[in-house]
């Protein structure tokens, strides 16, 4: 991090790089990532990330991602992707349930999920 901006409405700008790439992004208020600007000779790009709160919140649960925006320039082409997520209770733990990932005016793939487990991994 080579520098941190305060916004007038309580969120944040955090930046950072690494050789020729430059990296932005925005945190709000709660310090979730929500905007992300690229700049690199190869490649300009932002990702836009929209979250849900649990249904049932307890302390130390986290927001989930529910869209996803993406808009990449290389040279003089563009590409836009939506993607969006639905979750599911699978025991203690939220996984997806429906995923849409969306290139719009190309193709659209949608995604269910069912009979899914997950499990702690104790080290």
């Amino acid at each position: 991090i080579s520098k941190m901006e305060s916004l007038p409405d309580g969120e944040a700008n955090v930046y950072t790089s690494a050789k020729d790439i430059n990296l932005v992004v925005k945190i709000d208020k709660e310090s979730t990532p929500k905007h992300y600007e690229i700049d690199s000779p190869a490649m300009k790009g932002t990702i836009d990330l929209q979250h849900i709160s649990s249904l049932k919140p307890v302390a130390g649960d986290l927001r989930r991602i529910s869209k996803v925006d993406i808009s990449q320039h290389i040279g003089t082409s563009t590409m836009n992707i939506v993607m969006s997520l639905d979750y599911q209770a699978v025991g203690e733990y939220f996984v997806p349930k429906h995923v849409t990932f969306d290139i719009p005016g190309a193709y659209s793939l949608a995604m269910d999920f069912s009979g899914c487990s997950a499990s702690k991994e104790m080290k």
